[in-house]
């Protein structure tokens, strides 16, 4: 790291950070009353979505004010807050000793993409311990904390305004897209130019796709005699087809071989690509560049002189059209859309000089469709790197002015150390029942052997203390924790095993 302010000092974020981990509460309720909280999961803490809730006492609590972490999943190290409620399994609550509670929630969030990055486990990952303890934690004078939370306060609140906006354009966009097929496919968009030319609405021709093609069939479908190949003629799948283009991610290739063999299936420039099942429906049309090609899985649609691909293609992703395929589909384990719905397919077919025009109009419009949504992408780019800028800058220093008068935090640390120690220790009674044996074996350690070390009051002892005096190695005072466990209560989970604690249970 960089050299800080003056006044401000590195230590471990370890030395700062107290964490617990939720769990999911044994009985969970699907109204609110009175005395219950919200429960959160991951839905209700990354959307705000609550649809359960459970007793405060049933787990850990946390307010408004705590910095909660994704501990487990994809998301692992995602950090929020302002919700209260108990927090579930695959989440951490995570407080400041004595820093202000905003300025380690930022800190936390400026370091997402390092510990998302640098997680732990083969199958679901989650933050390592590790990693997130060790990290250097930059600590400002407090009065420094403040004015870095308040002014990210302040200016975070208006990039998320912003990117609240930015969020609601794709949805804009997809039904402006609908819209302009909706009006391709009912007339709408070109009924000026009809009047222009002289031309009626009743010259569309109701027919079907059966009438509009040289050839309908399906692509190859059984088990592959041959290999795919990383060269050779080009096999396409379902995901290679796209709205209104062809896609050549994942594309896989066969032998010219096996193409010569399956020839029935092969694709030309021109058809019609349409996908069978998973998107049933979804169309594009193969372009001129694709060359020899063959497919799996996809109705295959060879215009004839009265329709033009791209109408045809226009038509097939249209609300109209998609509502046929979905009325239309077969199969009991997975539906499809066959090749026999795709003949009877319904469609009102203008002139050829107008299916020309419509796909012109269509074209011009989704090109203004793509520039948006281009200047959206590029955006949203933009207003993530000023979050994670802006962050950057708070914990280097260098986003709010440095007062001399401030506390240094070094002062601010031996302050709070000095008080720790002059706070008066609770005298805590040992029962007489203790028998602490010097260098004491898992095997020779009598029945509640920790039990009996712990206080006769019913109070608390930390996990640590408690193995100093058990004079037994750690793993074998965990094993023998382990094995009392129906005796002994643990009050505080922490992540930290030395920030846990234990209470004797009643008899």
């Amino acid at each position: 790291m960089s050299e800080l302010p003056k006044g401000w000092k590195i230590i471990r974020l370890r030395d700062e950070a107290a964490s617990i981990k939720g769990k999911k509460p044994k009985i969970l309720e699907v109204d609110l009353a009175d005395d219950l909280v919200p429960y959160i999961d991951i839905k209700a803490f990354e959307k705000g979505i609550f649809t359960k809730y459970a007793s405060p006492d049933a787990g850990v609590n946390a307010d408004e004010t705590d910095t909660l972490m994704v501990w487990d999943g994809a998301r692992s190290g995602l950090v929020g807050n302002g919700v209260h409620g108990v927090i579930g399994s695959t989440l951490v609550k995570i407080k400041p000793k004595f820093s202000h509670h905003s300025y380690l929630h930022y800190f936390l969030r400026s370091k997402y993409s390092y510990i998302n990055s640098n997680t732990k486990g083969t199958g679901i990952p989650h933050v390592d311990p590790a990693k997130l303890w060790e990290l250097d934690y930059p600590v400002a004078p407090l009065n420094e904390q403040v004015r870095i939370a308040d002014k990210l306060d302040l200016i975070l609140a208006k990039v998320n305004k912003a990117q609240a906006r930015l969020d609601k354009i794709p949805a804009i966009l997809k039904r402006f897209r609908q819209s302009v097929l909706v009006a391709a496919t009912s007339g709408d968009l070109t009924k000026e130019w009809r009047e222009e030319n002289d031309i009626t609405l009743s010259e569309w021709e109701e027919t079907v796709f059966s009438e509009l093609s040289r050839e309908i069939t399906v692509g190859f479908v059984g088990k592959m005699s041959d290999k795919y190949q990383s060269e050779g003629v080009k096999f396409l799948r379902s995901q290679n087809v796209r709205a209104f283009r062809f896609d050549a991610k994942n594309l896989l290739y066969i032998s010219t071989e096996f193409h010569e063999k399956i020839y029935k299936s092969r694709l030309e420039a021109g058809d019609l690509a349409v996908v069978r099942s998973g998107a049933p429906g979804t169309t594009c049309v193969i372009p001129d560049d694709l060359g020899d090609a063959n497919c799996s899985d996809l109705v295959i649609v060879r215009p004839n002189e009265k329709l033009i691909s791209e109408f045809g293609c226009i038509y097939m992703n249209s609300s109209v059209a998609q509502k046929n395929v979905k009325d239309n589909q077969v199969g009991v384990a997975q539906q499809h859309f066959n090749v026999g719905s795709m003949k009877l397919m319904p469609i009102s077919l203008p002139t050829k000089a107008e299916q020309s025009e419509i796909v012109r109009r269509v074209d011009s419009l989704f090109a203004l469709a793509e520039a948006v949504e281009k200047n959206y992408k590029d955006s949203n780019v933009k207003v993530n790197r000023l979050t994670q800028s802006l962050l950057a800058k708070a914990f280097r220093g260098e986003l709010v002015p440095q007062e001399p008068n401030d506390e240094p935090a070094e002062k601010l640390l031996s302050r709070i150390q000095s008080e720790l120690e002059k706070k008066p220790k609770d005298i805590v009674k040992r029962t007489t029942k203790k028998s602490v044996v010097k260098n004491m074996k898992l095997e020779d350690a009598p029945e509640n052997y920790l039990k009996n070390l712990m206080p006769s009051d019913e109070s608390e002892i930390q996990a640590k203390e408690l193995w100093q005096d058990s004079k037994m190695t750690i793993d074998d005072f965990y094993a023998q924790l382990k094995k009392e466990l129906i005796n002994i209560e643990e009050i505080n989970n922490s992540l930290d095993p030395n920030a846990r604690t234990l209470k004797a249970l009643k008899e």
